[in-house]
């Protein structure tokens, strides 16, 4: 593409009269003085595309997208080739595609630029949240996260077959029919596929950190394809006696290495551990596994969750059931082998507190994290004052709506910036999300329900490609239990909302 700008750049000013203009250059200036600048993102606002370069300025001509082939859109037909009329040409670019459904929205260093597809559906115009069903089998213990092509891939446990699937959506809401896999006992003789935790490699391949029951240990799974429909290779990492109890409330972020890194509770220790491992499927015998909390405490670690800071190093949130509180570690090494700091976050004044706990990063580098108030039945939200979690800048009562809310935390950071948290609703069945009105949602926040009728155990979110948020759970239906996605129609997942 680099290339092909460059000659089209000649063309043009073969075309006009003075190129170079009096500025002496491309880029803008006097007239016929501009051509397309290399290096520099051009792209047109909302749903527009491009049609065109304005000659004497350089700038885009926008226009509105009226192609609907949802294959391979280009906004130009392969052929058009170089168009002059006047001070604007077009260019039939037959090779500048998107993939699926996505729209060429400008172009940076010869490259194009990539974004969704609104024509059908613009921000301004009211819709509701999407509520799609992605297998019919019960489920459990869902993970979600954005694969390399936008799309959603999602980890969980079939509870009929006791077997780990993974689902990957053929679109940016899993409204089209997904591929689903059993990535571990397809026979069903086994009992794996708990507490699944997921993330995308540097292959663009899924890798899958989950608990084997049946043989009492952590186990991954690595995807040799960004559905996971082949074969996967699966790695027992830590334990493997069925007389222990190792690997529950799994963890995985990919490090600043491109390997993962996995936080879990050992049962039988009441430990918090962590496993680096030493190649992308952990496969190789030099995986490092280090207990980070409970030497000198009887029952540590359940609910851990990681990310990986700014520092590049490992924070895991986790629940100290010895004396009920919200703990932190941080990371002394990219393996978490040595260094690492322990920080207790929120004791709840005594009260019972950080189960269901859910770590992210924010925009200004410090952790960030959902819980539970058990003695409450409330939501809570912790900003951390640090990287590390030294220090805490605050602690919230997010939603307390007089029932039971806040079990099945996750939060993430939404295209603003914000976080946005997604739990459950005991008390009406319900899935709830809370969008912060500010760093640590001490206040202007949203709460809204997005689904109803028992649903939202085991709540999962991440933000979409299209920069809406989208929610993996539980439909625990007594008739027909499924898992399910909720595909945010805005920010604030509030239904018919539109800016003016």
């Amino acid at each position: 593409m680099r290339k092909r700008t460059t000659i089209l750049s000649v063309l043009l000013c073969a075309t006009l009269a003075a190129c170079g203009g009096d500025d002496g250059g491309g880029g803008g200036g006097g007239v016929g003085g501009s051509y397309l600048p290399l290096g520099t993102t051009l792209e047109c606002a909302g749903s527009e595309k491009v049609t065109g370069i304005e000659a004497e300025t350089g700038n885009l001509i926008c226009g509105p997208d009226t192609d609907t082939d949802t294959d391979t859109d280009t906004m130009y037909m392969a052929g058009a080739g170089l168009a002059l009329d006047g001070t604007t040409f077009s260019v039939g670019f037959a090779d500048a595609t998107c993939p699926g459904t996505q729209k060429v929205s400008g172009f940076s260093a010869g490259a194009p630029v990539c974004q969704s597809d609104l024509q059908f559906s613009l921000p301004q115009v009211p819709r509701d949240n999407r509520i799609a069903t992605v297998d019919t089998d019960s489920a459990r213990h869902m993970s979600i996260t954005i694969g390399a092509d936008g799309f959603p891939v999602i980890s969980y446990r079939e509870s009929g077959g006791t077997d780990l699937r993974v689902a990957k959506c053929a679109d940016t809401d899993c409204s089209t029919a997904p591929t689903l896999t059993t990535v571990d006992d397809p026979d069903g003789t086994d009992d794996v596929g708990e507490f699944t935790s997921i993330a995308i490699g540097p292959d663009g391949n899924p890798t899958v950190s989950y608990y084997d029951k049946a043989n009492g240990a952590l186990k991954v799974a690595k995807c040799v394809d960004p559905a996971c429909a082949m074969t996967a290779t699966l790695n027992v990492l830590d334990g493997a006696d069925p007389t222990e109890d190792i690997g529950r409330y799994t963890s995985l972020a990919i490090g600043t290495d491109g390997f993962p890194l996995i936080s879990y509770y050992d049962v039988t220790n009441g430990n918090l551990k962590a496993a680096k491992c030493s190649d992308a499927a952990c496969t190789s015998g030099t995986n490092i596994i280090t207990t980070l909390d409970g030497l000198g405490l009887p029952d540590v670690g359940e609910y851990s969750s990681i990310a990986i800071g700014t520092d590049g190093l490992g924070v895991i949130s986790y629940f100290n059931r010895t004396d009920d509180t919200l703990r932190v570690v941080k990371c002394g090494d990219a393996a978490c082998a040595v260094g690492n700091a322990l920080y207790l976050v929120d004791d709840g004044g005594g009260d019972n507190v950080g189960r269901y706990t859910s770590i992210t990063i924010g925009a200004d580098g410090r952790p960030v994290i959902s819980y539970r108030d058990v003695l409450n039945m409330a939501l809570k939200v912790a900003r951390c004052g640090d990287g590390a979690c030294a220090t805490v800048a605050s602690v919230t009562t997010v939603d307390a709506v007089g029932g039971d809310v806040g079990e099945y935390t996750s939060i993430t950071i939404g295209s603003d910036g914000l976080p946005i948290v997604a739990y459950y609703d005991a008390t009406g069945g319900n899935l709830r999300t809370a969008k912060c009105g500010d760093a640590g949602c001490t206040a202007g926040n949203t709460v809204v329900t997005v689904d109803g009728g028992f649903v939202g155990q085991f709540a999962s979110i991440t933000i979409g490609s299209d920069g809406l948020p989208i929610i993996a759970y539980r439909n625990d239906d007594p008739v027909s239990a499924s898992l399910r996605v909720a595909k945010c129609a805005n920010p604030f997942c509030l239904p018919y909302w539109s800016r003016r």
